[in-house]
């Protein structure tokens, strides 16, 4: 598969050439939030290693392709996606209930009145504090001018000194029912069961 899969992960994959059967290629799923009017938004909070190695018996042909998990991608248009690490880097599944970057990213995406590309950042910034710098989560994507909120847009007079780069709230597009959003997760662990 050209694109990166997305692989449940309690799938059962005996053979490498399985992947193919039963991912989901990311490249769709970029293809399909692409279509909406004002953001494509795909968060992967991938743990990059690739937990089947172990039981996986490889096909020649896969061998000398084995890769290292999801690699850099180039979305267009207004799409952004959201790594957990940055791409041919490992991200951490944390000591709590949620990876590193699921916590942090719980914490900021409801914030009113931040642009989404800052929300992006105050992401990084939590999880490098929280990993002590051994995560670096990135972002794919380059997105226009407009400030896009995820939750209500700032006052109009709060938004010029809070946010310098953002455009004036007039401007601003605050529709999340606008927005898609995809995430996966890929790691050697089965997700916590809800407490």
């Amino acid at each position: 598969m050209n694109s990166p899969g997305l692989i449940p992960v309690d799938a059962e994959l005996k053979r490498d050439t399985d992947a193919a059967n039963e991912a989901i290629s990311l490249q769709s799923v970029m293809l399909q939030v692409a279509n909406t009017g004002s953001l494509g938004l795909v968060i992967l909070d991938a743990c990059r290693n690739n937990p089947f190695a172990a039981k996986m018996s490889r096909s020649l042909a896969a061998r000398a392709a084995a890769g290292s998990g999801l690699g850099r991608i180039e979305p267009v248009g207004n799409v952004l996606v959201a790594y957990a690490a940055r791409d041919g880097t490992t991200a951490l599944d944390g000591d709590g209930r949620n990876s590193p970057f699921a916590a942090a990213l719980l914490r900021n995406i409801e914030t009113p009145g931040v642009e989404v590309t800052f929300m992006f950042r105050n992401v990084r910034d939590d999880v490098m504090e929280a990993t002590r710098n051994a995560q670096q989560p990135f972002v794919y994507g380059s997105l226009s001018r407009k400030a896009i909120y995820l939750v209500a847009a700032p006052p109009a007079d709060a938004a010029a000194t809070k946010q310098a780069n953002a455009a004036p709230a007039a401007a601003a597009l605050s529709a999340p029912s606008a927005t898609s959003a995809g995430a996966a997760r890929w790691c050697s662990r089965k997700p916590r069961p809800p407490s």
